[in-house]
């Protein structure tokens, strides 16, 4: 039997209001995060010409290929001799597939046949163990966003928009690396925050500007341009936290350029996030003091925000002191990597992290 609210003890109703403040308390003050995006790293398609089992075979061997390139973040992985020999049992990695009818053909000495497209969807748990086994770093499937800005000569400078030929061939390449994109919206708050002349200059800091009111957490911005010969080349500027990098390429086709170009974003950021498991899946520790943890909300914030880092594995509460939390941070990956991405968030000022060894206790406070 319910009984009307004001037949309910005062203690209960306060109780009650409390919990609900609270509650509202943590929807409001979740923590602003830069964003980042999961990606499906572990599907692929390909076109075929017939769906035989030796076609599928080969097939799979390509793809398992791109997957385990973009599960690494780099290229490098595929010179590993147990990833070669994983290659060449690429089936048994494969959890299913399917085909599809296409209107696209494949031209094969000079003969043009019809195509079928090979949708493969490979097992991410075989795959992660595979890496386990042999100690390779894993970059996680939660990964920086990065905002593109591209900018052409063509028959005149032109700030691109996403449904431009050469946009769409970076899009293509970040799918192949298993890095998420996004466009700007290219409106007029865009194209007066951000001149094509500047753009084309690389100015770093207008860049910066007009790219503060997107979400992203990288920003790449650059030109491409076809010289008299055929040849394209291409300069870039890359933003990331406080640092900035310049990256350029030359190509036969614009293809081969922004695979290049993204190439070099995917090697860089995977280098930050990605993390060796250990083979029985047991974290090293790390104790964090986190100070000015004045509220209940700020003390959600920061759980909700420990927790959501790839590089956490686990977040435990030792004690709390006042306005100070002592936990325990278990972590894939090194302790220097996981102090570097504490040391680039921006709700974490770092007091003391000198001491690098296992077991250390550092000291953050919270903004």
């Amino acid at each position: 039997m319910l009984l009307p609210v004001r037949f309910l003890p005062s203690s209960l109703i306060n109780g009650l209001f409390l919990l609900v403040v609270w509650i509202l308390i943590y929807i409001v003050w979740v923590p602003e995060v830069q964003a980042s995006r999961r990606v499906d790293i572990y599907s692929v398609s390909q076109l075929v010409l017939d769906q035989s089992k030796a076609i599928r075979q080969q097939a799979a061997a390509t793809a398992l290929s791109s997957v385990i390139i973009r599960v690494a973040g780099n290229t490098q992985v595929l010179n590993n001799p147990q990833i070669k020999q994983a290659l060449g049992q690429a089936s048994s990695y494969l959890l299913q597939y399917s085909y599809e009818s296409t209107s696209q053909t494949i031209t094969l000495a000079g003969d043009v046949r019809p195509a079928r497209r090979l949708l493969m969807q490979f097992s991410a748990a075989k795959i992660q163990d595979l890496f386990k086994t042999v100690q390779l770093a894993i970059w996680p499937d939660i990964r920086p966003e990065v905002l593109l800005w591209v900018v052409a000569d063509k028959q005149g400078r032109t700030l691109l928009d996403g449904q431009a030929e050469e946009v769409m061939l970076f899009k293509e390449a970040a799918v192949e690396r298993g890095l998420p994109l996004s466009i700007p919206l290219l409106d007029l708050t865009d194209r007066q925050e951000l001149s094509v002349r500047r753009l084309w200059a690389l100015d770093e800091s207008t860049i910066r500007n007009a790219s503060s009111r997107y979400d992203s957490e990288a920003v790449l911005a650059g030109r491409v341009i076809e010289n008299a010969s055929g040849l394209w080349r291409a300069s870039f500027i890359f933003l990331h936290n406080d640092q900035h990098l310049y990256f350029n390429a030359s190509g036969i086709n614009q293809q081969q350029v922004s695979r290049k170009i993204i190439g070099r974003v995917a090697d860089y950021l995977s280098s930050f996030d990605a993390m060796v498991v250990s083979k029985d899946g047991t974290t090293p520790l790390m104790t964090m003091t986190v100070d000015n943890i004045s509220t209940f909300a700020s003390y959600m914030k920061l759980l909700t925000y420990l927790e959501a880092l790839p590089a956490v594995a686990s977040v435990a509460v030792r004690r709390v002191d006042g306005e100070s939390i002592m936990l325990d941070l278990g972590y894939h990956g090194t302790l220097k990597k996981l102090l570097y991405t504490l040391d680039a968030s921006n709700v974490l000022e770092s007091v003391n992290t000198q001491v690098l060894v296992e077991g250390t206790s550092v000291i953050y406070r919270w903004r």
